[in-house]
């Protein structure tokens, strides 16, 4: 229900902008890092999935301003193959799209025009602007805690991708409770992410399942 307020409210907001940047550090690994800087900032949080299809995810916040205008924001990442165009020759970028509404004009001009800025405050410095990869030098500081929340949703993913093969979890249950690093717990280093998904190999069934599932979940919440 509260995901269903969200989208009501959303196509009702008369002002919008969308960005576009590349997550700092490469791969899945990139997209876990981002969202927990998201979760950090001053809004609420009603949206937060994985879209297995497209190796990527999806987040919905909403908040209101000091002045009292409402403003939400709509996240997509997705891993781009290091073939596409506008892409460096780093493996697996992630691509970070946010598509942002608000009540008030005012605030999305400022948004507009410092769009940088606005890009590194709403993700905590883990995504930068553009579409290319801003160099192995940005990504040389320390990387922040994954977020638990993002780090539940990437334990309960790696789950049922391991059940749906017949296979154990390789997930451990202390990337569940957060921790200080979680991803360097799961042993989820940059060279351990060299392909688009990381954690155990996902069953073609299982994903053309989710897959399907998504589309009628969208077409029924367009319906």
């Amino acid at each position: 229900e509260m995901t269903g307020d969200f989208f009501k409210s959303w196509s009702s907001l008369p002002a919008r902008t969308e960005m576009t940047g590349v997550c700092v550090w490469t791969g899945l690994e990139g997209q876990l890092v981002a969202l927990s800087g998201m979760l950090q900032q001053p809004l609420s949080c009603v949206l937060l999935q994985q879209l297995p299809a497209s190796a990527g995810h999806q987040a919905g916040f909403a908040g209101m301003t000091a002045a009292g205008e409402a403003v939400m924001v709509m996240v997509t990442l997705q891993v781009v193959p290091p073939s596409a165009p506008g892409v460096s020759g780093h493996s697996c970028e992630s691509v970070c799209h946010l598509y942002v509404r608000s009540s008030s004009p005012e605030m999305i001009q400022a948004a507009s025009l410092h769009v940088a800025e606005w890009i590194g405050d709403m993700t905590g410095g883990a995504v930068v602007l553009g579409l290319v990869h801003p160099g192995s030098h940005v990504a040389a500081r320390p990387k922040p805690p994954m977020h638990p929340r993002v780090a539940a949703l990437h334990t309960a993913f790696t789950r049922s991708a391991a059940r749906s093969d017949g296979k154990p979890s390789l997930a451990p249950a202390s990337l569940a409770a957060g921790g200080t690093d979680a991803l360097a717990t799961a042993g989820l280093s940059a060279a351990g992410l060299a392909g688009a998904l990381a954690g155990p190999k996902v069953g073609h069934r299982w994903m053309r399942n989710v897959a399907l599932a998504e589309w009628q979940r969208q077409v029924a919440r367009r319906g």
